[in-house]
């Protein structure tokens, strides 16, 4: 069973590219997820995490363009944790590298939490906002 599944209503926040986006992270916290439920080896959690932390990076730098552009006056926010997320998931990355850490289902949950949080609150108080822009 998928860790996320899509739901327009609670995760939509109105701007197509922003939506693709979303959904591609979510399919790849759900491969990670799938991956460590499973059991695999490090190498592989550590090949989908490297492929989530390049996607969020992606798409991190798409959204703050966006809001850059139209001015969005909660882009602080939005940059502080961005920062704030890849930060956690390279730092989580680099202890799985080095041997110092073990990566648990806790950190797909952290994950996959933090990603429903942050769409459904930091990323919909700007969908109102970026639509009268002509954001999507």
């Amino acid at each position: 069973m998928a860790q996320i599944e899509w739901n327009e209503t609670k995760l939509s926040v109105g701007v197509l590219m922003f939506d693709t986006e979303h959904k591609r992270l979510i399919s790849i916290i759900n491969k990670l997820d799938e991956a460590m439920r499973q059991g695999k080896g490090n190498a592989v959690i550590a090949q989908v995490l490297k492929e989530l932390i390049n996607y969020t990076k992606t798409h991190f730098t798409h959204e703050e363009r966006v809001m850059k552009q139209h001015n969005y006056p909660g882009l602080e926010v939005q940059l502080k944790e961005h920062k704030g997320f890849v930060d956690k998931i390279v730092g989580m990355e680099r202890d799985l590298a080095s041997g110092k850490a073990m990566l648990s289902l806790s950190v797909s949950n952290f994950v996959s939490a933090w990603i429903q949080n942050h769409i459904m609150k930091t990323d919909k108080a700007s969908t109102k906002f970026l639509n009268a822009k002509g954001g999507k």
